[in-house]
Formats: structure tokens, C-alpha cells, sequence
């Protein structure tokens, strides 16, 4: 059975976290329970987003500690943990939804396993999936949690730099545009656009 959509309000928050009347909770696994107080259900971390994320990182990097790290879903786990709470609020965006994705997508996979020819597999089929745009953000944060990896004395080398990996953009794609289509967007176009829609007719002046 396919898991449901979270609510509107929890949307961009880590796994297993949500968000009541201002209040912010963490539902621990069984085995982070002895870090959150031994709570059997929800752990409340506070009504304010950051010291709750810091909060929580802090509980749960004495959990998941570097040196018992092996594997890619244990990694995202770590920086969820470690790395995501120390990221400015404007720039997590959407990073807790690509961590979860790389979470499922790679699990049990060893870090030192992940090649560079693993990325531009992933990379193809994110692309094909999901759109140059999602694909391109998606192993941003897959290359972050590598340096991360290293940073921690988990993994030697990183399969995505120095020249190893390169993103590529989306082709343009342009038609020519027929004298039907522009007499049509004149008739429902406001004056000003209308106007810059006949000065580009005419003149076929670049928009700078």
C-alpha cells in the first residue's frame, strides 16, 4: 500500500515529523526512544522551527554516531541529523523530501559502493522521471552528503568531483511562431503587452 500524503503543514519537514497548532513533534523509532526520554509515541521539540531542528539534531547525532555509519540510508539518517540543522532556514528548501528519496532509492547500498558511474545512472533516470530541474537538485544534495561523508571520515574520495560528474541543461526548444497564434494573443492580451507583442512583430528585436 502506497503511503500517504502528508498534510499541507508538514510538507518539507524531516521524516516522522509534523506539525500541531504551532508545535513541532518527532515520532522516534524504537530503537531513538532511550534519546528522546523513552517517549512510546511523539517527543514535543519545541514551537520554533530552528532550536526544534537543533534539538533534535543533538538527540539524534548522539544516536547515530559516525563510526557505526555504513550504509547510504544510515548517511541520510546522520545528515538529517548532523548537517540539515546547521543549513540557514532559507536554504533546506526541499531538502528533507530529496534525502528521503535518496533514503529509499539507495538504503542499504555501502557508501564506498556509490560510483561515479552509479550517479550518472541515477542521474538519467531522475531526469527521464522527473525533469532536469529535479534531477539536478537531487544530486546536489546527494554530493553535499557525500563531502559530508567525508568530512566524517566515512568515505576517501567523492565520485562527483573534480571533473568526475557534470550536469547538463535542458535543451531550448523553439518553434517558429505563426501569424495566427500572435493575431489570436493580440485579441485577449492586455494594451501594454499587446503593444510589445506589435513592436516585437515588427522589429523582431531581441527582449534586452
Amino acid at each position: 500500500m502506497a503511503p500517504k500524503d502528508r498534510k499541507k503543514q508538514n510538507k518539507g519537514l524531516p521524516e516522522r515529523w509534523r506539525v500541531v497548532n504551532g508545535t513541532y513533534y518527532y515520532m522516534p523509532r524504537e530503537a531513538e526512544r532511550p534519546f528522546f526520554d523513552n517517549v512510546k509515541f511523539e517527543k514535543s521539540l519545541g514551537n520554533h522551527l530552528g532550536r526544534a531542528l537543533e534539538e533534535w539534531g543533538r538527540r539524534m547525532a548522539r544516536f547515530h554516531s559516525p563510526e557505526g555509519t555504513r550504509t547510504m540510508e544510515q548517511l541520510c539518517d546522520l545528515y538529517m541529523a548532523k548537517a540539515f540543522p546547521q543549513k540557514k532556514p532559507q536554504s533546506r528548501g526541499d531538502i528533507p523530501r530529496y534525502v528521503a528519496r535518496l533514503r529509499e532509492g539507495l538504503g542499504s547500498s555501502p557508501i564506498e559502493a556509490i560510483t561515479t558511474q552509479h550517479v550518472y545512472q541515477m542521474y538519467e533516470a531522475l531526469k527521464e522521471a522527473r525533469g532536469h530541474n529535479t534531477a539536478n537538485k537531487q544530486l546536489e544534495v546527494l554530493s553535499d552528503m557525500l563531502s559530508h561523508a567525508i568530512r566524517w571520515g566515512l568515505l576517501e574520495t567523492h565520485p562527483m568531483t573534480g571533473g568526475k560528474f557534470k550536469k547538463t541543461r535542458p535543451e531550448k526548444k523553439f518553434r517558429y511562431i505563426e501569424d495566427w497564434e500572435l493575431e489570436a494573443a493580440l485579441e485577449v492580451a492586455p494594451p501594454l503587452i499587446a503593444a510589445y507583442i506589435e513592436l516585437k512583430w515588427l522589429t523582431g528585436l531581441r527582449r534586452t
